[in-house]
């Protein structure tokens, strides 16, 4: 069955709490069948079945509750209305946070187009190696672990954009998605690793584990999910197209989010066929193999990486002088 927040909460909390997993995952999802079900099998590799909860921001797709369906008993999976960002505050969600910090030791919060894996810059998994990490680590003494986003070269699912130069990486270490251990009483909204409070920022764990960010795989998904969001916030209309969004008038509009979806819907319309296309790599970039190697461009693009997943002390003070909090009315 699919639970709903508002009136099977207590239902809900015990269910995650009863089921005791190393590191728990949360998808947060609206939807999106072009990724959900290769998500899910991508995930469950990393977790088991046991180790996911679904947050579903009231999805109406056909597709996504044929698969919710398929995989009924197997999954918990909890509806949950309002703007979807809202669930990143502890403060709106408390029972939510508490049923993790007493079923798990770490949690990570994560959309569909978000895909976890470990990389030394010499190999890459996504399976039991990744908690190994986080419990090695977690000894040493870290207790919040900030992931790397990797973009997707533009039509592949294998070949990730990381730049010859570590500033290049920044941007994927401020936007990463944090893995915080349970003992990490987190009060505020915390999505991004840059929204951490800086006393959260340890610094001790090493760069090792990402977020493969598919943002340029498919267009229509890219164009439907910034239309989703522009709906929940109330900027556009169910009956609008896209050709619609990307003549709108965004200065009208506070939230600079309605800008910025608005123009990645237009961006989308003009370059719809180098998504369908084949990528072979290009410089600046890397690819994770079947085999579960990894190589780069060239040398250059490896130096760099390696050194930067092991520079954690200069990229905590980085997201510390980026600290950017977010408040929720």
């Amino acid at each position: 069955m699919i639970f709903d927040w508002n009136n099977d909460r207590d239902r809900v909390v015990e269910r995650i709490s009863e089921i005791k997993t190393d590191l728990k995952i949360i998808l947060k999802t609206k939807n999106d069948p072009f990724f959900l079900e290769w998500w899910l099998d991508h995930h469950e590799n990393i977790v088991g079945k046991g180790g996911i909860v679904i947050f579903d921001n009231e999805s109406t797709d056909d597709e996504v509750m044929s698969i919710y369906k398929k995989r009924e008993g197997e999954l918990t999976v909890v509806r949950f209305s309002g703007l979807h960002n809202r669930i990143h505050d502890s403060s709106l969600f408390p029972e939510l946070y508490q049923s993790l910090q007493k079923s798990c030791q770490f949690y990570c919060f994560l959309d569909t187009d978000e895909f976890m894996m470990r990389t030394d810059g010499e190999t890459w998994s996504a399976n039991y190696k990744i908690i190994e990490f986080l419990k090695s680590n977690f000894s040493s003494g870290a207790r919040v672990f900030n992931t790397i986003w990797l973009y997707n070269q533009i039509g592949s699912r294998n070949i990730f954009c990381c730049g010859s130069d570590p500033m290049a990486m920044n941007d994927g270490l401020l936007h990463g998605k944090p893995i915080i251990s349970s003992d990490t009483v987190i009060h505020e909204f915390t999505n991004h690793n840059m929204q951490l409070r800086p006393e959260h920022i340890d610094g001790v764990a090493p760069y090792e584990i990402f977020i493969l960010h598919y943002t340029r795989l498919s267009s229509h998904q890219r164009i439907r999910a910034n239309m989703e969001k522009l709906l929940a916030r109330g900027a556009v209309s169910a009956s609008m197209t896209p050709e619609d969004i990307s003549k709108m008038d965004c200065s009208k509009f506070d939230d600079p989010n309605v800008f910025f979806y608005a123009s990645e819907i237009t961006a989308r319309l003009s370059n719809r066929d180098l998504f369908s296309s084949e990528s072979e790599i290009t410089p600046g970039a890397m690819i994770l193999h079947e085999d579960g190697m990894v190589s780069f461009f060239g040398a250059s693009e490896k130096d760099m990486f390696k050194s930067y997943i092991y520079s954690q002390e200069e990229g905590a003070n980085l997201i510390r002088a980026r600290y950017s909090p977010v408040f929720l009315a």
